[in-house]
């Protein structure tokens, strides 16, 4: 599989992990939980917050991601 396609892949996987914790998780938990490459995991972060599914919110205690 292409670099592409495991983005695009991860994407749909934090959609998933988002859509079943309430549409809000910490970014903290995302790296933890889905055990892929931090790298993958904030490129697939990028392409859903660039195809206007997500939104990232910056707190007291790090990023939280959250579904629109």
């Amino acid at each position: 599989m292409d670099v592409t396609s495991e983005v695009g892949f991860c994407a749909g996987e934090i959609y998933g992990l988002l859509a079943g914790e309430g549409g809000e998780i910490p970014m903290s938990q995302i790296l933890k939980r889905l055990r892929r490459e931090d790298d993958l995991i904030i490129a697939a972060v990028g392409w859903l917050l660039r195809e206007d599914k997500i939104e990232i919110i910056k707190k007291e205690r790090g990023i939280t991601v959250k579904l629109k």
